[in-house]
């Protein structure tokens, strides 16, 4: 496999990483609403959550960043 191969195989799958941690981002923010909604406040555990997967996320795009 050529550099340029490479380099699209890795922004291929770099982009659907984003996509699949967008839609887990997600459904966890959607989670966490209706917890605070129905219970005053979203568990600790759940808002953790959320903040390492948008960490994770920044990290992938910056890893598309590098690639374009």
């Amino acid at each position: 496999m050529n550099q340029d191969a490479a380099a699209e195989f890795d922004r291929a799958r770099l982009k659907r990483q984003a996509r699949r941690m967008e839609q887990v981002i997600s459904a966890l923010k959607d989670r966490a609403i209706y917890r605070h909604a129905s219970t005053g406040t979203a568990p600790a555990p759940l808002r953790q959550a959320i903040a390492a997967f948008e960490l994770e996320l920044s990290a992938i795009r910056r890893r598309l960043g590098e690639l374009s």
